[in-house]
C-alpha cells in the first residue's frame, strides 16, 4: 500500500506531463517509460552535459514497444526536446543523458559498462536484480502492482549527477 501512495504522489508531482490522476488506465511499458523519461525532470547534470539534445538511451532487451518514444516525443528538459535512441553497442551510449538498461549480451560486463556510464554522467536506469548493488543508479521495483523505485545511495555524493529531494523522498535508498 505504501508503493501505491509513492506511486500517486509522483504522478501528482509529474501533473503537467504524461501521467496525470484520472481514471484512464496506462499499461506497465507506458507507465515505466513515464518513469524513465520523468526521472529526468528531478535529476541535475553538470554544466558540460546540458547542451544539445537531451538523449534518453536504450541498451539490451527491453518492453517499451513504442511508448518511451510516444512519449518522449512531447516532453521537453528544460528547453531541450528530448530524443530517444536505441543503441546496439553499449559502448556509445556514454552519449545519452539517461539509459535504460536491458538485458545484455553476456558478452558484456555490466559493472564495467555501469562504470563507464558513471564516468560520463549517464543516469542509468534498470529493472534487474541487484543492479543498484552493481553500480547502477535506479532500479525498478520487481514487483509489477507497485511502480516503486530504488537509488543507489553510494551515487548521491561521488556522482555529478544530482537528485532531487522530491525524487530521493520516494525511493528506496540501497547501497
Amino acid at each position: 500500500m505504501k508503493e501505491i501512495y509513492k506511486y500517486l504522489i509522483f504522478c501528482f508531482l509529474l501533473s503537467n506531463s504524461f501521467l496525470t490522476i484520472n481514471a484512464q488506465s496506462y499499461s506497465s511499458q507506458e507507465i515505466k517509460a513515464a518513469f524513465v523519461c520523468n526521472f529526468s525532470k528531478f535529476t541535475s547534470w553538470p554544466k558540460e552535459k546540458q547542451k544539445g539534445e537531451f538523449i534518453i538511451g536504450v541498451i539490451g532487451s527491453h518492453d517499451f514497444g513504442n511508448s518511451l518514444s510516444e512519449i518522449a516525443k512531447n516532453l521537453t528538459i528544460g528547453n531541450r526536446k528530448i530524443k530517444v535512441v536505441y543503441y546496439s553497442n553499449p559502448l556509445a551510449a556514454v552519449s545519452a543523458h539517461v539509459l535504460y538498461v536491458g538485458v545484455l549480451s553476456p558478452s558484456y560486463d555490466l559493472k564495467e559498462l555501469l562504470k563507464l556510464y558513471a564516468a560520463n554522467n549517464v543516469l542509468t536506469i534498470s529493472e534487474q536484480d541487484n543492479f543498484c548493488q552493481n553500480g547502477g543508479m535506479i532500479n525498478f521495483s520487481k514487483n509489477k502492482m507497485n511502480y516503486g523505485f530504488e537509488i543507489n545511495a553510494n551515487y548521491l555524493n561521488l556522482n555529478k549527477l544530482t537528485f532531487s529531494a522530491k525524487l530521493l523522498k520516494l525511493a528506496t535508498l540501497v547501497e
